[in-house]
């Protein structure tokens, strides 16, 4: 399944050179039908800990839900802004 990331803040940093800042986003592939946020962050090493909310296709989501083939993920950081 692929699903596209977008990193936002102070974490878009950390991801710009593969294209996953908050307007492109990024396609990651993973073999399983459906992960977990916690596969996510560990795939991408993002600790839990600097991670404030998450969106799923737009909508702020819980952070147990699954995320499916298409769906697009949106990781914010605790603090942004200044």
């Amino acid at each position: 399944m692929v699903i596209r990331i977008h990193i936002h803040g102070s974490l878009a940093r950390h991801f710009a050179e593969k294209g996953a800042d908050s307007g492109n986003g990024m396609s990651v592939t993973f073999p399983q039908e459906k992960v977990s946020m916690t596969q996510i962050f560990d795939r991408l090493r993002i600790s839990e800990e600097v991670v404030g909310f998450v969106a799923i296709n737009g909508v702020k989501a819980a952070e147990d839900i699954w995320v499916a083939d298409g769906d697009e993920v949106a990781i914010f950081p605790l603090v942004t802004g200044g």
